[in-house]
């Protein structure tokens, strides 16, 4: 009998401890007398360890507005009694009336058990409306295809945002026609309507591309916000769901009466501007040189039109000048207004009278509904001969320098009558030099400590070339060398060619020296050029100029 009593006893108390192993989890909420769209608290409690994510809460959505759970859990021991306990508080709030049921919800492998609300109608209805609004401009909805327009979006939040739960915004569509961001959104406060607002701001570009009507649907926002109640002590959800409002975009045909490619656009303005070489403005009557660069600045500014759909100012120049076309500059202003910049760099060949063509453009009008033709003018330019620098450049100066009239003398002489007064003469002065040399060599029997002593470098530089004058001369510097250093392409281009005509160099070196030159063209003025620096080409002039076997080869050249 006594073993009998002893195993109840056992049982009993190995009861008591393991039937908190197998309770299951407990469900209670803050209040189930509530009103519509009121939030309350539904905590979920066992006494064991689970993951977060062990409750879920996928039947909740049917009927409720879930916001996120918090969770926790806890370890104690007391007495030396362990004990453990895991924890979910999720808010709630339903927008139905009458016995609304929570539930039971699944906990690992355990439920917990319904619980029924009584929700009565709020005294005051809320809708997103008041919180929500959005702002819809377009600048044209009367398009032509291939026109675009501005859209400015704005969302406007007349809530306090951290408030907001899940919030996300819709951006705004349309079906048949591109819509695409200009920059990014930005977000900042506004006082609308005497509320203190958070506004979030996009542009748009619209493109038409077929004619029809078609329908710009507005940005459309979605979340929940949580307020408290007007004269009552709870806190409520509203569902902040909005749609995008509409707006009527008419794209009309193309019409028939248009000339040349079409080009629809309004407020188009064509201007040009004629420049010389030095940036001075050219006016008619005006003269220039063979060889020297004029640019013309072609500007179209219109709106309606993306960069890539302006036209390209293809001009025909014909053959009395060399054309080099600049890269298209583009640049759009707050209101959408595009401006197109190009250069032409225009070099003469040739003396006499050169007419650069005028040019027009044919557009439609999307104002006026009307074709229209902008022109820019011509230029008539009156081309003298250049004045070609020395090839070589190096000269002595013994004194003044040689009579300038002497040399407007010889103008309509042949070459070689030229060739040969300059012969006598340089054999004058060499015969003057030695006989200076000769009769100081004599006088001077000795040469002084002073005249023995090395000369620096910038002596070196500066000495007499002739013997026996001690007076220092200068040497001029070389001009095309210190044309290509400027980088100034279109007179490097004229001069260094045109001295690689009278020069008696390799087939090699030309070639490698008309490479570079292409090369710096393309670099100033096509569209794919890149930097150029002229290191590289001062080289290879330099290395030219050893190739001349004397220093009279430039003079021969001409003969």
């Amino acid at each position: 009998m006594k073993i009998n009593l002893c195993n109840v006893f056992f049982f009993t108390l190995f009861g008591l401890f393991t039937c908190p192993l197998f309770a299951a989890p407990v469900a209670s909420v803050s209040k189930t007398q509530v009103v519509k769209n009121e939030l309350i608290q539904l905590t979920i409690r066992d006494d064991d360890i689970h993951d977060s994510d062990d409750l879920d809460l996928s039947p909740l959505r049917a009927r409720f507005v879930v916001g996120q759970p918090h969770y926790s859990t806890s370890r104690n021991i007391i007495n030396g009694q362990y004990s453990s306990q895991s924890e979910w508080v999720i808010s709630l709030a339903t927008s139905e009336t009458g016995q609304v049921v929570i539930p039971a919800l699944k906990v690992a492998n355990q439920v917990t058990q319904p619980i029924t609300l009584s929700v009565s109608a709020s005294p005051t209805t809320l809708k997103a409306s008041q919180f929500i609004a959005s702002d819809v401009k377009v600048a044209d909805t009367t398009l032509y295809p291939q026109q675009s327009t501005r859209v400015q979006v704005k969302l406007i939040i007349k809530a306090d945002t951290r408030r907001i739960e899940n919030p996300s915004i819709t951006p705004p569509t349309i079906e048949g026609m591109t819509l695409t961001p200009l920059g990014k959104s930005r977000q900042y406060q506004a006082v609308v309507e005497g509320i203190n607002a958070t506004v979030v701001e996009q542009n748009f570009e619209l493109t038409a591309e077929k004619a029809g009507t078609y329908q710009l649907i507005g940005p459309a926002f979605n979340g929940t916000y949580y307020y408290h109640a007007i004269n009552a002590n709870r806190t409520q959800v509203l569902s902040l769901q909005t749609q995008g409002t509409q707006t009527a975009i008419t794209v009309s045909p193309i019409p028939n009466q248009t000339d040349g490619d079409w080009l629809p656009a309004h407020h188009l303005v064509l201007d040009q501007q004629w420049q010389d070489s030095d940036g001075q403005t050219i006016k008619e009557p005006a003269a220039v040189k063979v060889g020297d660069a004029i640019t013309r600045t072609l500007t179209l500014s219109l709106s309606g039109l993306k960069p890539e759909q302006f036209p390209s100012l293809d001009i025909n120049y014909g053959n009395d000048v060399r054309v080099y076309k600049n890269k298209p500059q583009f640049n759009t202003d707050e209101q959408g207004r595009t401006t197109m910049t190009v250069k032409h760099v225009l070099i003469p060949t040739q003396q006499g009278q050169v007419s650069l063509p005028a040019w027009s453009l044919n557009w439609w009008d999307t104002d006026s509904n009307q074709s229209q033709t902008s022109q820019v003018a011509g230029l008539t330019l009156t081309i003298k001969e250049a004045n070609t620098p020395p090839a070589h450049s190096e000269t002595v100066q013994t004194g003044k320098s040689l009579n300038t009239a002497g040399s407007r003398d010889m103008q309509g002489v042949s070459a070689f009558w030229q060739y040969a007064a300059l012969s006598s003469w340089a054999a004058w002065i060499i015969s003057a030099g030695y006989f200076i040399w000769y009769r100081k060599r004599r006088s001077t029997p000795s040469t002084s400590a002073h005249d023995n002593e090395p000369m620096g470098n910038e002596e070196k530089a500066n000495a007499p070339m002739i013997p026996g004058i001690k007076k220092r001369v200068k040497l001029s510097r070389d001009p095309l060398a210190e044309m290509i250093k400027t980088g100034n392409a279109a007179n490097i281009q004229f001069h260094l060619a045109k001295w690689l005509k009278t020069q008696p160099l390799s087939d090699t070196t030309k070639q490698q020296i008309t490479q570079e030159l292409q090369v710096m063209m393309k670099a100033h003025y096509h569209p794919q050029g890149g930097n150029w620096q002229p290191d590289h080409l001062l080289t290879l002039y330099r290395q030219a100029k050893k190739e001349q076997p004397t220093k009279a080869a430039p003079l021969l050249a001409r003969l």
